[in-house]
């Protein structure tokens, strides 16, 4: 922005005009508007620097960085990701070698029999699958277990609770199954058989177990589409609690380390107490693409990611008011870690201030594939496997 400084120069026909002052009176003016030429010049030199200055600052809070390398795996190839763990197999057509779990906190393997499809899911306690109408479950001590399960099912969740491994799927409602009004089920299946089934509104198209109980999120299309989460009792399929979402597809849920729950939908995000009860909404003007939370607040992005430049990352206070605001390109998911927000854009990862919204830094990934997970920034490359450790921000 320009720099005024408030003078003003006599016509010369005016009575008052410097030709009508006497020579002593002249010399005064000329100095007085020499010293204010001056001091007009040394503000703007002053402005012109802290611009400068400001400028160089946020280039060095934003400059792109090295990550250490935590581990790497050799001709590792991802197939299923979680934040504790990670299934992979090999990447080299010419080496045969069993798939493992990767501790993707620690790069540690345990090898799993072979070959697994590529539409294995990791399963808490387990890797799992279902071919046909057959539920195959690898236990951690590599047992091999099958369960019938009715057609067109689609493995959900597992986790072990007071010492039994649960499998969740879901499936169409069968034919006298008791239910509410819905088309679609879901059963809970110990290793040695079915234990319980619930029908639905729609389509369980998530779930996940937790302390409080099994989160379901279930997205009915025939009705708009329309959303809403449930809370479970794991043991019996009891309805706990529901929240009904209003118009949207179900995006995602998570426990949260406080023992609230993260839920998001295509035009919102909630924070929900362990009883269900809101304590943080934010209703999103835009599609929401990713969202998480700490104990500040919600991250959420939101906009048109397939526009350039379309979409924004958000910072929304427990009230529900945006705290600040930043221009992010073709995101791809948002985390939180150490009251850093970190963002996976195409090529690039980029860290945030919690508090402030400042670009701390960002990581140029290059071609490949690239996760945000708990413990790093996992990256694959078409061959190998790394997990990168995140440079903390500042306290």
């Amino acid at each position: 922005m320009p720099l005024m400084v408030p003078w003003t120069r006599s016509p010369a026909s005016s009575p008052h005009g410097r030709e009508h002052l006497p020579s002593s009176a002249a010399r005064t003016t000329n100095g007085s508007r020499t010293l204010r030429t001056k001091a007009r010049l040394i503000l703007v030199g002053l402005f012109l620097i802290s611009v400068l200055f400001g400028t160089t600052l946020h280039l060095r809070s934003s400059s792109e960085v090295d990550l250490e390398v935590a581990w790497e795996i050799p001709y590792g190839r991802p197939v299923a990701i979680s934040d504790e763990k990670i299934l992979v197999t090999s990447a080299d057509r010419d080496v045969t070698r069993a798939a493992s779990v990767i501790d993707a906190s620690t790069g540690t393997a345990s090898t799993l029999p072979a070959p697994l499809p590529d539409h294995a899911s990791l399963a808490g306690p387990g890797t799992a699958w279902i071919e046909g109408q057959t539920l195959v479950f690898i236990q951690k001590d590599g047992k091999r277990i099958s369960l019938d399960v009715p057609p067109d099912s689609f493995f959900l969740t597992a986790f072990e609770k007071t010492g039994v491994t649960w499998l969740v799927v879901t499936h169409p409602k069968l034919p006298g199954e008791e239910s509410w009004s819905g088309a679609w089920s879901l059963t809970c299946y110990s290793t040695q058989g079915p234990r319980w089934t619930l029908s639905f509104p729609g389509i369980p198209v998530l779930a996940k177990a937790g302390t409080p109980g099994l989160l379901v999120g279930v997205t009915d299309p025939a009705a708009g589409p329309t959303s809403c989460v449930y809370l479970l009792s794991p043991s019996t399929g009891q309805v706990l609690w529901r929240r009904d979402l209003g118009l949207g597809f179900f995006r995602e849920t998570d426990f949260l380390s406080s023992g609230d729950v993260l839920v998001s939908w295509s035009w919102g995000v909630l924070v929900l107490s362990f009883r269900g009860e809101v304590l943080c909404e934010y209703d999103s003007k835009e599609s929401v693409v990713s969202a998480a939370a700490d104990a500040s607040g919600i991250y959420v992005i939101e906009g048109r990611p397939e526009a350039n430049g379309g979409a924004y990352l958000n910072a929304v206070s427990r009230d529900g008011r945006i705290i600040w605001q930043r221009r992010v390109r073709l995101p791809a998911a948002v985390k939180v870690k150490d009251q850093t927000v970190l963002c996976l854009e195409t090529q690039k990862v980029r860290a945030f201030s919690g508090h402030s919204g400042e670009e701390i830094w960002y990581y140029g990934t290059g071609k490949g594939t690239t996760w945000l997970l708990d413990s790093g920034i996992l990256r694959w490359d078409g061959q190998n496997l790394k997990l990168l450790k995140y440079r903390p921000g500042p306290d």
